[in-house]
């Protein structure tokens, strides 16, 4: 198992061409987990018109979900406390935190080309 960053779930569903080698490696070939912050992230992103879906969004959400045999992995009291806890000098985005959080509580790598998580060390990643 894995955890994709918005980003790279997007791209994945969207436009593979933009994930690295190895990103789409480990995207293609383990269980992909997302923070359900990853639909706030979207669903944000079509609203202020910076990028654009070929459906409504919760259809979209839907099918990339059934397409990518894609787990949600539930918001936890311990991945928003550990959120919460992360040093905010390393990982700002509150987004982020939580992602981060939920690869750290799962024990996994994270799937990023998010250059602070990936320097800050915090988690494993993969990008």
């Amino acid at each position: 198992m894995i955890v994709a960053d918005t980003h790279s779930w997007l791209w994945w569903l969207g436009d593979r061409r933009l994930l690295s080698t190895r990103a789409l490696d480990a995207l293609s070939g383990d269980t992909v987990a997302i923070s359900p912050v990853t639909f706030w992230e979207v669903a944000t992103l079509v609203r202020r018109h910076r990028i654009t879906l070929n459906q409504p969004v919760i259809d979209w959400f839907r099918d990339g979900i059934a397409r990518s045999s894609t787990a949600v992995v539930e918001l936890t009291l311990e991945i928003g406390a550990a959120a919460g806890l992360l040093d905010s000098d390393l990982v700002r985005d509150p987004a982020d935190r939580i992602i981060v959080a939920t690869a750290l509580h799962l024990g996994v790598p994270l799937v990023t080309k998010d250059r602070k998580i990936i320097e800050s060390g915090i988690v494993p990643t993969i990008w």
